[in-house]
This record gives C-alpha cells, sequence and structure tokens, in this order.
C-alpha cells in the first residue's frame, strides 16, 4: 500500500535529469520504472508531481499483471497485487475474530 509521500505506481513523477513528467508503472529496489516503456531509472533521479489515487495505483498494476508475457514487470504487479489481497483477507479474518471475542465478553 502507498503512503502519501512515497513514490509508487500510477503517480506522476518529475525525471530530475530531463524534467520530463512521467507515470510510475512501478518503484523496486531503488528503481523506477516508467509507465508503457517500462525505462528504469534511479529512484533518487526523480520526484513526487502528484499523488495518484489508490484506484488509479491499482489500474495501473491491473494492467501491468493483465498482460500476457512473463516478464519482470509483469510478475512484480502480479507479486503486488496478490500480496495486496492476501491482506485485505487477513484484515478481515483479524477483525470478524476481534468481533467474535467482544461478542463472547459482552
Amino acid at each position: 500500500m502507498s503512503e502519501p509521500n512515497v513514490i509508487d505506481s500510477g503517480d506522476f513523477v518529475i525525471h530530475k535529469p530531463s524534467g520530463d513528467i512521467w507515470r510510475v508503472a512501478y518503484v523496486k529496489d531503488g528503481w523506477l520504472f516508467k509507465s508503457a516503456s517500462f525505462r528504469r531509472v534511479n529512484l533518487s533521479d526523480c520526484v513526487l508531481h502528484i499523488k495518484a489515487m489508490k484506484k488509479h495505483r491499482l489500474d495501473e498494476l491491473t494492467a501491468i499483471a493483465g498482460m500476457q508475457t512473463a516478464t519482470e514487470h509483469v510478475l512484480h504487479a502480479r507479486d503486488v497485487l496478490e500480496d495486496e489481497a492476501l491482506q485485505k483477507i487477513r484484515d478481515g479474518v483479524s477483525r470478524e475474530l476481534e468481533r467474535r471475542r467482544a461478542a463472547r465478553h459482552e
């Protein structure tokens, strides 16, 4: 999940060396991958310009994950989406267990 000031999928950044504005495909291990071309640059060469809404972040990851080739980019997007889905399930189970514990003690 994305933090407010952390660059993540779907965000727009300014690439400092070129001055260009890019949409972010994803960030991994200190590298930023540009949307569409997957050009890789140092994350430190970029500054956040516009933070993506959660829906746009998920749209970007879903579009990459839906590609037919099994590239590093596709596999990364699929892993991120799977991890987030599993976390939602865990959170839901934890809330339900807490609700049941509270109901027993009423």
